[in-house]
């Protein structure tokens, strides 16, 4: 959705025109409001009401764009879809208020909303609003408009009321880590040809959230395709819990936002044959390294997943990792070869 609202604001008027020729229907991050008094400059209590429920629903979900200036409801046909466009009076205006309300309408404030006023051609003065309201990493977002003072989200093509425990579980959300597992492949050392020899599967836990993780843990199990599993890091206990191969991070190991941290390491040899390349022992073509397994860490709930990367993935994260120029030494380092 966000295409739209840059195709809207670079192309003008003639976009907003396209919406109502192709009768744009509403969804899931798209909404389309009528002014209350298009003709009358400046935000009554119904707009700033609109306004705000707008910016709590789509900042609460995955993000939308709201369009002030478009007449969207059922028509004769039954299908409902935009109508007509009902451009607002003193539009600059409309849109200067509007910026200076979005901290006040909503809390927290989500800093990457944006409003941008669209002119009309022909019409002096007259024009439509965009705001662009992205997901939060901040939510749970209240509507602070005059009797308003509720969380909103978007289901469908309307904003609806949250409930408490749809609040409390947001609320429990934002002041926890957010783990990602993530793939790193490295080479284990190759040979006076260059050949990568021996891979190393990293398994690591990416912090994507704004809070720091403590207490960090990563189990697998049913690993088949590699050599063995272990962790290099002094930072790490392993221990075998009920079959699974499980690594914690000691008390004063955290991984803090934005961070990754290697957790285990998959050992795979390569290895060459007159048919061509092997993995341990399997052709290329043949073969895939599999596991289970389950992560998390203090105050956050285990997930639990299933992976398997075969050999082109393997090479095409080992490739990743080379893409960026050496820390040390700034120039490009040359990627492991895989013949």
């Amino acid at each position: 959705m966000r295409d739209l609202f840059e195709k809207i604001r670079d192309g003008g008027e003639k976009e907003i025109k396209a919406l109502e020729e192709g009768r744009a229907e509403e969804d899931l991050r798209l909404d389309f409001k009528q002014k209350a008094s298009p003709d009358r400059i400046g935000f009554n209590a119904d707009d700033k009401r609109i306004f705000a429920k707008a910016l709590s629903g789509f900042s609460n979900s995955d993000g939308g764009l709201l369009v002030f200036g478009i007449d969207c409801r059922e028509g004769k046909d039954g299908v409902d879809c935009v109508q007509g466009l009902d451009p607002i009076a003193g539009i600059d205006k409309f849109a200067s208020d509007a910026r200076g309300m979005v901290s006040s309408l909503l809390s927290p404030a989500n800093d990457g909303i944006e409003v941008i006023a669209v002119n009309c051609d022909d019409r002096l003065g007259y024009g439509y609003l965009l705001v662009w309201a992205p997901k939060s990493d901040s939510r749970p977002h209240q509507s602070r408009a005059a009797g308003e003072f509720k969380y909103y989200r978007r289901t469908g093509r309307d904003f609806v009321a949250m409930e408490h425990y749809e609040v409390e579980d947001m609320m429990m959300r934002r002041s926890a880590p957010n783990l990602e597992i993530k793939f790193i492949v490295e080479t284990g050392y190759s040979n006076n040809l260059g050949d990568a020899e021996m891979l190393l599967l990293k398994i690591c836990l990416l912090n994507a959230g704004r809070v720091s993780a403590k207490h960090s843990y990563l189990q697998i199990g049913g690993a088949k395709g590699a050599d063995y599993i272990y962790s290099d890091s002094a930072h790490t206990t392993r221990s075998i819990e009920e079959g699974w191969e499980t690594f914690v991070v000691n008390d004063h190991f955290i991984i803090h936002p934005g961070m990754t941290r290697t957790m285990a390491t998959c050992r795979i040899e390569l290895g060459s044959v007159s048919g061509g390349r092997t993995v341990n022992g399997v052709y290329t073509n043949n073969w895939c390294v599999s596991f289970q397994y389950r992560f998390g860490c203090e105050d956050v709930p285990m997930i639990e997943a299933n992976a398997t990367l075969n050999w082109y993935e393997i090479v095409k994260l080992s490739a990743e990792q080379y893409r960026y120029p050496s820390v040390r030494s700034g120039a490009e380092v040359p990627p492991p070869i895989f013949r």
